[in-house]
């Protein structure tokens, strides 16, 4: 959550590209939107890699299916984060992120995707489908607005959960 200078920007994309072409990466296609449009682009990429001979298991048969399986029409998401990991990543985020987070937001208790547990501390339920390497999520842009603390969680799974080599943002251009 930190701007990096243009050269670091552009060392780390080299060492990442490298590190990608050593073993099968694990890639996040991040939709800006719950669009039938985006859905179509996520489900072109699927295809594609399924062309080049990547196992797409439990790949969506279109785009209404995915929408559905991101809470869409199916608030039932397959992923989840429990909240000491969620909270374990938040505190390591810039104390001032936080507070900008805590004082729109309150508490990650509060945010509309957590589920209280009767056996453990609670989890977030999160927008994401995975297809074997590949998972789908969305996350909507907030501009200049904290994200909700939900919205950390889907970040906090993919990177500490499932452990995105590489994420690609779907989103409409702007004309």
């Amino acid at each position: 959550m930190r701007a990096i200078p243009f050269g670091e920007a552009v060392a780390g994309g080299e060492a990442a590209v490298a590190k990608l072409s050593e073993r099968p990466a694990r890639i996040a296609l991040v939709l800006a939107e719950s669009q039938d449009i985006l859905a179509q682009a996520a489900l072109s990429v699927l295809g594609t890699l399924a062309d080049a001979g990547d196992a797409i298991p439990d790949g969506p048969d279109d785009a209404a299916e995915l929408l559905a399986r991101l809470g869409g029409r199916r608030p039932a998401f397959a992923e989840s984060l429990l909240l000491p990991d969620y909270l374990a990543f938040f505190h390591a985020l810039p104390g001032s992120f936080q507070v900008g987070v805590a004082d729109r937001w309150g508490a990650a208790e509060q945010d509309p995707r957590f589920r209280a547990g009767e056996l453990h501390c609670g989890t977030f339920a999160l927008p994401v489908t995975r297809c074997g390497r590949v998972a789908i999520v969305v996350a909507a842009p907030t501009g200049n607005i904290p994200p909700r603390h939900g919205k950390l969680a889907v970040h906090a799974w993919l990177q500490d959960v499932f452990r995105a080599d590489a994420a690609f943002l779907l989103e409409m251009s702007q004309p």
